[in-house]
């Protein structure tokens, strides 16, 4: 709920491709100058993180940009434990936004091995209202932990009233693989 100001924003998926075969996609989509743009499924190793920011920032140096990758542990179909490196981005104009603070909210309420999926949450101020705003990008990776994605769904629920209950605007975007 972003009252009056008109705010753009655009969600993309990047698996299974990742985000080093999806650059000319994304530089495509911030051609368009989206207010956010919601990036889920990087692909991409912890490491390599801080490369990945840098070379958001130089590249698109008029939106801030808030990276989250970590990896988890799951089996393969085939029984086989697996290492997989999830990484999501929220890219912010800086034309809308100042004053960012960012937290993985699954990451910060619960303990890892009872949450499937992520909440990656930026409080800014918008510069046209001088209102604090928070910005949610979730990424529900998968369907098969259903008790896992209620508890990621509890997290959000809970931070959402707490948000609105102070007459605070939030926006929702991301993957919900509903």
């Amino acid at each position: 709920n972003m009252g009056t100001i008109d705010l753009s924003a655009i969600s993309y998926n990047l698996g299974p491709v990742g985000f080093w075969n999806s650059i000319t996609a994304i530089r495509d989509l911030l051609s368009y100058s989206p207010g956010i743009l919601f990036l889920q499924d990087l692909r991409i190793p912890i490491h390599s993180s801080d490369k990945v920011k840098s070379w958001l920032s130089i590249l698109f140096p008029q939106y801030f940009n808030v990276l989250s990758v970590h990896t988890e542990r799951l089996r393969k179909p085939d029984g086989r434990k697996a290492r997989y490196h999830y990484g999501f981005c929220t890219m912010l104009h800086r034309h809308w936004y100042t004053d960012l603070t960012a937290v993985n909210l699954a990451r910060q309420k619960a303990d890892v091995s009872t949450v499937q999926g992520h909440v990656l949450k930026i409080t800014t101020r918008c510069k046209l209202t001088s209102e604090l705003v928070s910005i949610y990008n979730i990424y529900q990776h998968t369907l098969s932990f259903s008790k896992r994605q209620e508890r990621l769904w509890e997290i959000l629920s809970d931070d959402i009233q707490t948000v609105s209950s102070n007459s605070k605007p939030w926006l929702a975007g991301g993957d919900f693989n509903a």
